[in-house]
This record gives C-alpha cells, structure tokens and sequence, in this order.
C-alpha cells in the first residue's frame, strides 16, 4: 500500500499492486510481509466496489493473506473456499468469485481430490444461502474458472448434491443407519472428504460408520454409480456378501467378485445396512422444476454489459454471443434429483 499512495485513484496503481500480489501467491516471505499484506486486505474491503479491477485486487488480496497464512500454518487450503461465502450472502460480486476460482486454480497446492473437495465445500456455502443449482449452473455459463472449480458443468451432480444437503436435518437417512451430506463433510472432515473425493468424486454422502468398520474397509459412501465401500462399488443389493475367517487374525471380506482382507470379524449387520442402502442408491430420479434466487439473479445482472449504440444489455459468455437478461431470467428449467 505504501508503494502506491494513489491507490482507490489510480488504475495504474491498482493493475500493479494486482500483479505483485499475484506474484506473491507462491513467492516471497509471508512472515516479513504479514503486516502490509493484512493492511492491503482491509484497504481493499472498503475499495472494492469501485471498479471491477479493484474487486480483482480484493479477491486477490483477500486469497493472500489466506495462502500466507496456510504457509505459515495458521490456516488450511479450506479455508480459501470460505472466501465465496462474500458472493453468496451478496457483499461481492462474481468478479470476486471468477478471479478467486482462477487464482486457486492456477496457484494453490492442489492435491489429488483437494480441487473437487473444495467445490463440494463451496456449493455448501451457495446451499446454506438459499442458492439452488439452477443458480450455480447459470453462474457456470459465463464464469468458466467457477464452473470448473464448483463442478458448475455437471447438472445431475449439482442436483443430487443439492438434494442430499436440503435433506441434511429431516433425519431421512436414520433408519438407514445415517449419513451426512459431503456438502457438509467437506467443512467438518476436509481431509478425508479430499481422501474419498479423490477416489470417488461423484459421492454425495458420507455414511456413518459401524463400529469401526471403516478402519477395515474404507469408508461407506454414495455416488452417483451407486453405493461404494472403500474402492468397491456395490450397485446391486443382490450382489452376495460376506465375511470368513482365514486364519487366526485374519479375515476375508467378499462383496461379490471383490475380496477384500481385514483384521476382523465384520458383522452380517454391516451388510444387511449395506443391502438397504444399495436399494436406495438405486432409486429411480425425479425432475424438479428449481427456480433460482433473487441473490443470485441480482449478482449475475452485475455481469451484464450495455451495447454502446443499441443500449442492450447482454451477459458476455466466453467463445459465444452474449445472452440477453432476458432470455436468462424466468424460464422454467428441471433438475434430476
């Protein structure tokens, strides 16, 4: 900030304080830097608002000060996502969200499943600020960095991901032996959400494990595809399973063709929970008709621009002709859930 005075003035102040502050994503001391980096973040809080150029430089700044942070290991990479969460209740924009959605894309550490793991965390943020996937589908359009990071791109994921969440407190799953939504898994057990999105990034719940059997077989979740124990998918109740004691101390597990060792016993209860699950897996999709928020509609009218000689106002979407309002608002568009 000391660099540039002119700050909140001058549009070449705020292009080069948004280079060096992209640049210092993966470089530099964050410890010696604590100071001017806090004090550029909170500056940027009150500037925002001015230009889309400064809501790039507060997204940026904001992602700064979260990166230095996890470097110096006061933070975790979730932690970033909770920075959306500006979006959804309306305090910015999605120029704020694309530049965060590129940024982390292009400079964070990501590990097998961290990527997919922090879209199900952010689509928990949208969910709990009454954003449908219809809303998230049509930010995808013309927002690709937030599509690809928010799995914007797959409606029937959006949707059962959705479902799942909405269904999170009804105790719907209890008699099934319970379950919690990788909307909210992905916020409560970050690292192992990573762990089993990685494996299967099309799981939508978590279900609860039976004394410790997941220490054995990995944990129990539900896709897309079906129901999967650790790398296993079971998309057949009628699959046979069981469980055999090989030698003292040893055991083997079946599930159909799969064989799978374990250091114990694994109760037929497991398995009859197992068998109601996989009924339920397979439960046929229902079309919703999801209309979408006022939050929502008002953050993508913020991306309209006005044709300078006709006065239209359409919604720039990469490699096509811009969308007129509209044509987005009011139409009635179905969810598979």
């Amino acid at each position: 900030v000391e660099l540039t005075p002119g700050l909140g003035r001058s549009e070449r102040a705020v292009r080069f304080l948004m280079r060096l502050t992209r640049l210092s994503l993966t470089r530099g001391d964050p410890a010696a830097r604590s100071a001017p980096v806090y004090d550029l973040a909170e500056k940027m809080r009150t500037l925002a608002d001015r230009s889309p150029q400064t809501m790039q430089l507060a997204a940026a700044a904001d992602l700064l000060f979260i990166f230095d942070r996890i470097r110096l290991g006061l933070a975790k990479l979730h932690d970033a996502a909770l920075l959306f969460g500006n979006v959804f209740d309306g305090s910015r924009d999605w120029v704020y969200g694309e530049t965060l959605a590129e940024l982390i894309l292009a400079d964070a550490d990501l590990r097998n499943g961290d990527e997919r793991r922090l879209g199900v965390q952010i689509l928990g943020l949208a969910f709990n600020a009454e954003w449908s996937p219809r809303d998230i589908a049509d930010a995808a359009r013309f927002l690709p960095h937030v599509g690809r990071l928010c799995v914007g791109n797959d409606p029937e994921y959006l949707a059962r991901l959705w479902d799942a969440h909405r269904e999170r407190d009804r105790g719907y799953w209890d008699r099934l032996g319970g379950a919690i939504p990788m909307t909210s898994y992905a916020q409560q057990r970050p690292d192992e959400a990573r762990r089993i999105l990685a494996v299967h990034p099309d799981a939508t719940l978590k279900l609860h494990d039976q004394d410790g059997v997941a220490e054995e077989l990995g944990p129990a979740v539900l896709t897309l595809r079906g129901l999967a124990v650790g790398p296993v998918l079971l998309a057949d109740a009628a699959v046979p399973m069981s469980c055999v004691a090989v030698e003292p101390g040893l055991f083997r597990v079946t599930v159909g063709s799969n064989r799978i060792p374990c250091r114990r016993a694994i109760p037929e209860s497991f398995f009859a929970a197992l068998r109601a699950w996989a009924r339920f897996a397979v439960k046929p999709a229902v079309a919703v008709v999801i209309p979408s928020s006022s939050i929502a509609d008002a953050q993508l009218t913020k991306l309209a621009v006005a044709c300078p000689l006709c006065k239209f106002e359409a919604i720039p979407e990469p490699g096509r002709v811009g969308t007129p309002l509209q044509g987005l608002f009011g139409d009635e568009r179905s969810f598979k859930v």
